[in-house]
């Protein structure tokens, strides 16, 4: 009993290490259809207003003083529906997005987002994971009364022959509460569909956003939300 105890207790452990490291350090994984090694490990480029580079700190320039940092974390948890409309792909894993901020205007300036995230067929076959990473964004909007905000731009995608870059990213959130990604489908040949990939942020991460929100009296980090 003692050891089921702590064999549960161990297993959990785990469990919030890699949620640690996938927040603040990023993901290291193997691609499991081609057995090579990939990860990130620039998240903290400017995580604290330096930056690391050649091996030498860089001093804080006027608009890194005037940046405000912002993170979010959830989960993804998609079905992915074929042409007929029938289930083809469940979709679960994790995501972390950090943005930058400018503090006199409240626009974004920079995205950083990094998902990883396993499919497999609704009877339990052709299992596989994907890694997204490297996002460099290149258009920031917003949609329905800013309660919908929109980063486009590029990113790696993980796939079967390797990681392809350069492949179209569309990082929707809602509300505050919903993110979804449009992956594709140029140069990942529709692996993923053309409908998003949907995911949620975490408890932790809606409160953080509201609460910086409530201090600076602009509503929420990634739009105002209504109602409870």
């Amino acid at each position: 009993m003692v050891r089921k105890y702590l064999k549960g207790v161990y297993a959990a452990g785990i469990s919030l290490s890699l949620l640690s490291v996938l927040v603040f350090v990023g993901i290291t994984g193997t691609n499991q259809n081609t057995g090579t090694a990939y990860g990130v490990t620039d998240y903290e480029k400017g995580n604290s207003g330096n930056s690391m580079s050649n091996n030498s700190t860089k001093m804080m320039t006027t608009d890194e003083m005037s940046m405000t940092h912002r993170a979010a974390v959830g989960n993804i948890a998609n079905v992915q529906l074929d042409a007929n409309g029938a289930p083809a792909w469940i979709q679960s894993g994790i995501w972390v997005m950090r943005a930058s901020f400018n503090q006199s205007t409240n626009q974004p300036q920079s995205v950083w987002l990094i998902a990883r995230f396993t499919m497999v067929q609704p009877d339990g076959t052709a299992r596989h994971m994907h890694m997204i990473y490297g996002f460099q964004p290149t258009e920031f909007t917003t949609e329905q009364n800013n309660t919908i905000h929109v980063v486009k731009g590029t990113a790696t995608v993980t796939m079967k022959d390797g990681p392809v870059s350069d492949v179209p990213l569309t990082i929707k959130i809602f509300n505050g509460s919903v993110v979804g990604l449009w992956i594709g489908p140029d140069k990942v040949d529709s692996h993923f569909g053309s409908n998003p990939i949907y995911g949620v942020l975490s408890a932790r991460s809606m409160t953080m956003m509201m609460e910086m929100g409530s201090m600076k009296g602009e509503g929420q980090m990634m739009g105002n939300r209504t109602g409870s």
